[in-house]
């Protein structure tokens, strides 16, 4: 199986965009209390899991 990294990225890089907006409206919203850099973390947090997800899902459709 042939890794595309640069895909990976873009598939992380879109996924933490949304995720940290997701999560600073919330914050300006007043339903959390993270701060800034907290919510960064967790939208860092949930693009390393949806990179990972993805990675999974392409080697098992790769490998069947």
């Amino acid at each position: 199986m042939v890794v595309d990294y640069k895909d990976i990225a873009v598939r992380a890089g879109k996924t933490f965009l949304q995720a940290f907006l997701a999560v600073l409206a919330a914050g300006l919203a007043g339903v959390t209390g993270f701060d800034t850099l907290g919510n960064l973390g967790f939208a860092a947090l949930i693009a390393g899991i949806s990179a990972l997800v993805s990675w999974v899902q392409n080697w098992i459709v790769a490998t069947s």
